[in-house]
Parts: C-alpha cells; structure tokens; sequence
C-alpha cells in the first residue's frame, strides 16, 4: 500500500472514531493494547496487516470500505451536518451512500 493511500485511511478511522465518540483509550482497551501503542499508530500511520484488519473490525468496517474511501480522499471534501454525522455513526449501512 503506498504512503498516500495509508495516510488517508488512518485519516477515515480517525474520523470514525470521532464520529462515534470513541477515543484512543477506547479502542486500546478494545484492542487490548495500551492507548500509547495506539497513538504511535495513529501518528506513525503504519501498522502490520493484521492489526488494521482488528481495527476495522472493531469498528465494525471492512478493510475494503476503509481504502475504497481513503483512495477517493483526492475529493473534495463533503462538509456534514452534525445529525448526518451522527446518522452515519448510528448506521455504518449509510457509508454506502456516499
């Protein structure tokens, strides 16, 4: 996976967690690991394979939904409401509009 496209899709988790609220912490805990280990992904933006594809899972994405929206980051940038955001928290489904 080239750089680029590994910077945007830590870019749309990012996002995801924020949409639903989560935090590093959060996800740490659900990953078993400690929240240093996941901010040193987060800011190295790199991981093993396997530890994407956990944290996909967790938040309830497939890898394949995350760098099919991390290639079209090139985009412009689509500005949502609060409640949209929320709408698409509540029904990761909705992803499949945009």
């Amino acid at each position: 996976m080239n750089k680029t496209l590994r910077s945007h899709a830590f870019d749309v988790l990012k996002r995801v967690l924020k949409t639903r609220r989560m935090t590093y912490a959060d996800l740490a805990e659900r990953m078993g690991v400690s929240e240093p280990t996941v901010k040193r992904l987060f800011v190295e933006r790199d991981c093993k394979f396997s530890r994407l594809e956990s944290i996909c899972h967790l938040l309830d994405l497939s890898i394949s939904e995350v760098l099919d929206i991390a290639d079209r980051a090139e985009e412009p940038v689509l500005h949502l409401s609060r409640e949209v955001e929320q709408a698409l928290a509540d029904t990761p489904a909705l992803f499949h509009c945009f």
